[in-house]
């Protein structure tokens, strides 16, 4: 007699992850997304299910996920060309992500700084990244100034803040205190710090509203500050003396 299949092709309206309860935040540009669900998958809550639908297969390939599956409408969960199912999922208490996925505070003492929704956060880099611009008092710049020769000053490029600070970029930088920074696409990162795993630049471009040209220096603390293009000196002696007048002119961040 013939072996009966069930045929099972077209019949799998989700996609089902396994994922470490640590690398929810990798899902984070995503909070928005009503039809995308998790559940408590037992493991004392260090794993968690996630549903979403299949027409969102390309997103899910990069997912950081331990295990994936296709899932029929009653949620029992397929291997890709099994057809014996591994597990039934559809007792679970499913949650929209915005429920798992709540936002951080705002920082203290920034009330019209808005925060990073979580997955944006900087988080600890171990690697080495050159440093290629520098946060410094506009004093300290100014006085550096006097001292350097000209083609050490000309290969930079500053901008000014009303608050005393300038921000200079080039190689090799003033050797003066202050934070170094690197660029990641359109975003200054301290060294040190990086962005969190599948958070790509472009992501907190957007977040941020960059304009073409603009460009955002990320603090530590999630502060930052977005500096246009025609807020850019080119650096010399005459520049910095000029700005050293008044650092609330043209130039400010």
């Amino acid at each position: 007699m013939g072996e009966t299949r069930t045929e099972l092709s077209g019949d799998f309206p989700f996609l089902v992850g396994l994922l470490s309860s640590s690398e929810c935040e990798a899902l984070a540009n995503h909070r928005g997304r009503t039809d995308w669900e998790t559940a408590d998958a037992g493991e004392n809550g260090e794993q968690r299910w996630l549903r979403i639908p299949s027409h969102d297969e390309e997103i899910f390939a990069y997912l950081p996920l331990l295990g994936r599956w296709r899932a029929d409408a009653s949620l029992r969960l397929f291997k890709e060309g099994h057809r014996v199912p591994e597990n039934d999922l559809q007792s679970l208490n499913w949650e929209p992500l915005a429920k798992v996925l709540t936002l951080l505070p705002p920082p203290l003492n920034a009330p019209a700084i808005p925060p990073f929704p979580i997955g944006f956060g900087l988080v600890r880099n171990d690697d080495f990244q050159e440093p290629t611009a520098l946060l410094c008092s506009w004093d300290s710049l100014a006085e550096w100034c006097d001292r350097a020769l000209a083609p050490r000053i000309e290969c930079l490029r500053f901008a000014l803040s009303s608050e005393g600070t300038a921000i200079v970029a080039g190689a090799p930088l003033p050797a003066i205190q202050g934070a170094s920074f690197y660029r990641n696409g359109d975003l200054w990162v301290p060294t040190g710090f990086k962005l969190p795993d599948f958070t790509w630049p472009e992501l907190v471009e957007e977040a941020l509203d960059l304009q073409d040209g603009e460009t955002a220096l990320i603090l530590e603390n999630g502060d930052f500050d977005v500096i246009a293009s025609a807020h850019w000196i080119n650096a010399t002696r005459a520049t910095i003396r000029l700005n050293a007048k008044d650092s609330q002119e043209e130039g400010s961040l």
